[in-house]
């Protein structure tokens, strides 16, 4: 709050805008598909994230009682990627950095029940790498974003959509863990289903950077520090 107060410089308000005028931009095909990743994502990693400790409790994964030092990992992993993606952001363009990122989720969640299974401590690698991961993809999201954007306006509303769709895929993920979890399925599902889901959103991230330049938006500078 005290960096706010004194660093915060004084922002325009917004032109007021219905409902119906901010849903348009969905009408956007580049906007579109990065927000439909980001939910994917969202899904995918929070799925996961929400039944943790119960599958971490699991005989075969290691029978954790105390989950906390994991979540820590997930923690500080988020952290960590959360101050290199700016960094990064400003070298690599965002569709091929969010291909990336999708890949390493996609692989960590994978990854997690084999790791588990030889040893719960083990299991800290992938989880690390997939709160990483996690908490750095919004940074070339927001970016693509604001670039599809560039010229036409709208580049708020779409950030503040992106918003939308993490929040709306951390509720259909736990929802989703939540049926997995009510048919008794093997503890194995959840990440399974879970790398699915993010291999989904790896899968239509790389047909859109291979399709007639759907992303082939400008990076704009000074976008990364968000």
């Amino acid at each position: 709050m005290v960096g706010l107060a004194l660093k915060l410089p004084a922002l325009p308000a917004s032109e007021a805008s219905i409902l119906r005028e901010k849903l348009a931009i969905l009408k956007d095909i580049k906007v579109t598909l990065i927000l439909t990743v980001s939910l994917l994502a969202a899904v995918s990693g929070l799925e996961l994230y929400t039944y943790i400790a119960p599958i971490m409790a699991n005989e075969s994964f290691g029978g954790i009682s105390n989950i906390t030092p994991w979540l820590w990992v997930w923690g500080i992993g988020g952290v960590v990627g959360s101050f290199l993606i700016g960094p990064i952001a400003d070298r690599v363009s965002g569709p091929k950095l969010v291909t990336i990122i999708m890949l390493m989720l996609t692989v960590s969640l994978a990854a997690l029940p084999f790791t588990a299974g030889i040893n719960a401590w083990l299991a800290m690698v992938p989880i690390a790498i997939w709160g990483a991961v996690g908490w750095a993809l919004q940074v070339p999201q927001n970016n693509q974003l604001i670039s599809a954007r560039e010229g036409i306006g709208g580049g708020n509303v779409a950030v503040a959509l992106n918003e939308s769709a993490l929040y709306l895929g951390s509720a259909i993920g736990a929802a989703a863990g939540g049926l997995i979890f009510a048919f008794q399925l093997e503890g194995w599902a959840l990440p399974f289903a879970a790398a699915s889901v993010a291999a989904l959103g790896l899968l239509l991230q790389l047909i859109a950077l291979k399709s007639d330049g759907i992303f082939s938006v400008n990076k704009p500078a000074g976008c990364s520090s968000s």
